[in-house]
């Protein structure tokens, strides 16, 4: 569903999004929506509305190809080396909490990516040896590197629309590994 605002609204939050992101910069901690919320007094249309601006930056990630490699000197990646793919994303509507001006609907997104074994790799930290990602999942410590592979996904996403971590969104990350 689309939001319609207001044009003065539509100003006001513009003006909002970026002293929010003025404010984001060089700061390694993420917003906190709720304070954002009150502190500019955003009315739930409002709210809405930098619901929607989420839902736009990480759908157009949809389709895309990544590869690690090309953020080496952007995020952190460790030793890893793979390409993905993001094809679906998914809000949830978390609990309802009341704040100043209301009921305050919070979302959650989740983005679900194909990870490809052809050519991935890890460098484990502990040995320094390097081995297929595959076989590193499949290890005691898979769950680890299914983890750092998310944390990773997570973080390109970011730094692609750094909105997003300017709005305080929520997300989270769910792969799925495949040869193709």
């Amino acid at each position: 569903m689309k939001v319609i605002i207001t044009e003065s609204q539509n100003k006001y939050i513009q003006k909002v999004m970026k002293a929010i992101e003025r404010e984001s910069q060089g700061n390694p901690e993420w917003s906190n929506k709720h304070h954002i919320l009150q502190f500019y007094g955003l009315q739930d249309s409002e709210i809405d509305y930098l619901h929607q601006i989420e839902r736009e930056a990480l759908d157009k990630f949809k389709g895309l190809r990544f590869d690690v490699m090309d953020y080496q000197s952007k995020v952190s990646i460790g030793g890893y080396d793979f390409t993905f793919l993001i094809y679906r994303i998914e809000e949830y509507i978390l609990g309802e909490e009341y704040i100043s001006h209301g009921e305050l609907k919070d979302v959650s997104w989740t983005v679900h990516a194909y990870v490809k074994f052809e050519g991935a790799s890890v460098e484990l930290m502990t040995t320094g040896a390097e081995m297929p990602l595959e076989d590193a999942l499949s290890r005691d410590f898979g769950w680890e590197i299914e983890n750092e592979v998310n944390d990773i996904i997570s973080d390109i996403i970011v730094y692609e629309a750094p909105i997003l971590k300017a709005l305080g969104a929520y997300i989270s990350v769910e792969t799925d590994f495949s040869y193709s």
